[in-house]
This record gives structure tokens, C-alpha cells and sequence, in this order.
């Protein structure tokens, strides 16, 4: 398969389905063919390890009939996503990449998730992610070895791997995962996209299979900060946040602490840091 092509933002996509520019069903079957691309390629990606094609096409026809009678449209509607295989999911495998639960099917929604859905999010795909949520190599005893569609020969990073892979991969713009001690900001790094960790609490965590009450949370992997964005409110029943000026922000580096990195810090990473330091500079 081709290396990493984002896709249209969650903006656009769901722009494109209420002006009806795009149908749903065209979009939704756009992410499911991606899925099939490269889960059945000679070395699949392994970013989802369920596809969930009937019930979301038939999502799609319902977000279809509803934009062509005028009727009123949620924050989200028709917008396909991907949730990380921990977090549940009404009839549909949620392993948290364990083998003491790889037949699990939950009878209802993580409340997280109900919220999305109820907003009209459409979920395409079952996330890969380590076991239990802890580590950072991509891997599942369960599902197997995800790959980074950056460069499949890197780290994908975890424990969020499958979702953050699926929205660098161009599969959905964004989806949903979990974070304990960075399961979110990893592989959302390592990929090249956006990933928040809300803070505990901000995301309701029933429904996720448990790492540490204290420090669990669920939250969104996107392809842009605006996209993160809508999720959250989604998930929080706030407001959408708007772009803020960066004027006068004030940002600390902590150069003294990367100096100090056990392993000394990576040439190609202090050139980003110090480029996106730039960037923000120039904007004020």
C-alpha cells in the first residue's frame, strides 16, 4: 500500500454530507473500502481489527433520508469514526487486546461513545491498541503487530495505535481512544497527527476497560486540532472551542531537560521542535 495520505478533515466531511455535495453512504463505503485495502494488502496496516459494514451503511442511509427531507442535523451527523478496541461498543468486539476477553461483546455504548453516536457519528471500525493498554509498541497479543502508515518500518507507538494509524492512513478523520500515561499524545505523535488527552474526569471512563481509575481517560486522535475539537464537544455537551489567537502566548521548552534525555535527543526531532517553535514565533 502507498504510504500515509490524510484524508479531508471532519469539518469538510461532514460540510460535504449536509450541503449534500457527497452522500453519506458514499463517504462511510470511502472509509470502508480504505479498511479493506489495507487490512487485506500483502502486509496489512492492522489499524482496525473489526469492521462494522452493515450497521454502518445502514447509518449512512439514515444521515441520507435526513438530509434530503430538511430535517435537523447533529454536530457530528454522518461523520464516520474509528474507537479503540477497550472502549465498548453495542454488539461489537471489545478485547482490550487481552485474551481473557477477545470474545467480548458488550450489550450497550460507553457513555463516551453513546454521546458521538447520538450526535450523529457513525463508527466504521474497532481500533488496534497494546494489551490492557499498556505500551508503546503497537503491538497486540490479540490482533497482532499495527503498523505506522508513515513508514511501516517505524513504531507506531501506542497504546491508541489502531486509531491513530487510521487517521494518518486517511481510513476516518479522526477517532476515539484512550490515554493513562500518554496512549493518545504517542501514537498521535509518531504518526504525525493530533491526539488530546481531556483531563480525568472532562470524558466520561465507564465503559473502558480499566488501567488506573485515577489517570484513565478516553479522548479523540484527529487529523487537525479543529477536528479534536468537535469531539470534545460532543463528548462534553459544551460548546465547539474556537481557534484562539496565539498572540503574546506564552510557551516554555524545557531545553534543560531534553540536553538531559537518557539517550540524547534525536537530531530529526529537535530540527521539528525547533521548526514549530519557529512557526509559533512568526505568528506571535
Amino acid at each position: 500500500w502507498e504510504p500515509s495520505v490524510l484524508g479531508p478533515s471532519a469539518h469538510e466531511i461532514i460540510n460535504q454530507i449536509h450541503s449534500g455535495e457527497r452522500t453519506c453512504v458514499d463517504i462511510v463505503q470511502a472509509s470502508l473500502d480504505r479498511i479493506a485495502l489495507l487490512e487485506t494488502s500483502e502486509r496489512p496496516l492492522n489499524a482496525c481489527v473489526e469492521t462494522l459494514t452493515e450497521s454502518a451503511l445502514a447509518a449512512a442511509e439514515a444521515v441520507d433520508a435526513k438530509v434530503k427531507k430538511n430535517q435537523p442535523l447533529g454536530l457530528l451527523e454522518g461523520l464516520p469514526i474509528v474507537v479503540k478496541v477497550n472502549i465498548d461498543v453495542k454488539g461489537a468486539l471489545t478485547t482490550a487486546s487481552t485474551a481473557a476477553l477477545k470474545e467480548w461483546r458488550p450489550p450497550q455504548n460507553a457513555p463516551c461513545v453513546a454521546r458521538l453516536v447520538e450526535a450523529g457519528a457513525i463508527i466504521v471500525g474497532r481500533a488496534n491498541m497494546c494489551e490492557l493498554a499498556v505500551g508503546f509498541s503497537g503491538s497486540s497479543p490479540v490482533h497482532g503487530l499495527c503498523l505506522n502508515p508513515r513508514n511501516p518500518a517505524i513504531n507506531v507507538g501506542g497504546s491508541s495505535s489502531g486509531t491513530a494509524a487510521s487517521v494518518a492512513a486517511g481510513i476516518v478523520s479522526c477517532g476515539l481512544g484512550s490515554d493513562t500515561g500518554g496512549s493518545l499524545r504517542g501514537p498521535a505523535a509518531l504518526c504525525g497527527v493530533v491526539g488530546f488527552r481531556p483531563s480525568t474526569g472532562r470524558w466520561p471512563s465507564k465503559g473502558v476497560v480499566p488501567v488506573s481509575a485515577l489517570r484513565d481517560t478516553p479522548g479523540p486522535i484527529g487529523a487537525c486540532v479543529e477536528d479534536i475539537c468537535l469531539l470534545d464537544a460532543a463528548a462534553t455537551s459544551t460548546q465547539v472551542v474556537a481557534p484562539k489567537d496565539v498572540t503574546d502566548l506564552k510557551i516554555g521548552i524545557p531545553r534543560d531537560w531534553l540536553a538531559t534525555a537518557p539517550q540524547g535527543l534525536d537530531e530529526t526531532a529537535l530540527a521539528a521542535l525547533d521548526a514549530a517553535s519557529a512557526a509559533l514565533r512568526k505568528s506571535g
